[in-house]
């Protein structure tokens, strides 16, 4: 129950850049998706080549997420 409200509540940021903790590691990146009980990230490193990781996290391994605050 509580994932299928989860899961509802992320999509509205969908294009987004968020944080995601996972145990001890700390991922950012933007929305891409969320499909079932995953979330899909997408991260550029900030190294020279700017390289783009795809990140697939099981919603059951979250320990938190960071969202955006609400721009009013």
């Amino acid at each position: 129950m509580f994932q299928l409200f989860l899961s509802q509540q992320l999509n509205l940021y969908i294009g987004q850049e968020i944080s995601v903790a996972v145990d001890e590691t700390l991922y950012r990146g933007v929305l891409s998706s969320v499909v079932g009980t995953f979330i899909r990230l997408t991260d550029s490193t900030d190294e020279y080549e700017r390289e783009t990781n795809r990140v697939v996290i099981p919603l059951t391994q979250v320990s938190f997420i960071r969202v955006p605050a609400n721009q009013s």
